[in-house]
């Protein structure tokens, strides 16, 4: 049984949920036959590692009360500029009842058809899958890998405080991409960015986990805040930065470890 221990939330005190995030907790609901919709809270340093190791679609096992439980990740809500988890809802998974999961489907190499005047035509954006207690994925990968994408550095976010103080965040954005979005970054590194300037963002995965990687959201899920490998061989995720001189089509954006 995993570490991750969930504590009931008041739910007649106003603002229990944004009182939680002040306090380093992600308020979160909980559903099941035995548990009826369960305000709760968890510790959000906690959360995060072990949604790196069973995926944001993955199952959870914790403890409520002193008693061992499992649940479904249903949703995960994330602030969209600094891309912490700010709410998570579970469903009580318990023995061969079957829940329905909705996994959301990741088109890779969408950017390299648009950037050919190409439409991808999307026939569905998520599949169902029935999970229980015992259909959790036991077959595990092993990354020893890396790749590097190009981003400008739009924001610092200079003003923004992270619970964690090696933690930070920066927005950036791709070429020919038309949008920004917030990057977790290791303090040390973002002292070396400027706004406005070209970087190239080197991805080194290393170590084994339950769950395939299919996008950047979950590279960024195993990022090691400290820059270093695990010694139990879970997988983490290494980060280096360089500045470029690279512009256009010049810049180097490759597949994320496409031979796994």
């Amino acid at each position: 049984m995993s570490g991750l221990e969930i504590n009931k939330r008041p739910t007649d005190i106003p603002n229990s949920a944004k009182k939680s995030r002040k306090h380093g907790k992600v308020p979160g609901v909980l559903y099941g036959k035995t548990i009826k919709n369960l305000a709760f809270e968890v510790g959000e340093i906690e959360l995060a590692h072990e949604i790196g190791i069973n995926g944001q679609h993955g199952v959870l096992e914790f403890s409520l009360d002193g008693e061992n439980h499992k649940g479904l990740i249903k949703e995960i809500q994330k602030d969209p500029v600094t891309n912490k988890i700010i709410h998570l809802d579970l469903e009580e998974v318990r023995g061969n009842e079957k829940v329905i999961s909705s996994v959301p489907i990741h088109y890779i190499g969408e950017e390299f058809l648009n950037k050919k005047g190409i439409v991808l035509q999307k026939e569905k954006d998520n599949v169902k899958e029935e999970v229980t207690d015992n259909t959790t994925n036991t077959k595990e990968v092993y990354y020893d890998c890396s790749f590097t994408k190009t981003y400008r550095v739009v924001d610092l976010l200079d003003g923004y405080i992270a619970e964690v103080p090696e933690m930070s965040y920066v927005v950036v954005d791709q070429y020919l991409t038309h949008s920004a979005y917030s990057h977790i970054i290791t303090s040390e590194l973002k002292k070396k960015l400027e706004v406005n300037k070209y970087y190239e963002f080197t991805y080194t995965l290393k170590g084994t986990t339950n769950n395939k990687i299919n996008n950047i959201d979950d590279v960024l899920s195993y990022f090691s805040f400290n820059n270093a490998i695990r010694s139990d061989n879970r997988l983490k995720v290494l980060l280096e930065v360089k500045e470029t001189d690279k512009l256009g089509m010049g810049q180097i954006q490759e597949d994320i470890c496409k031979n796994k």
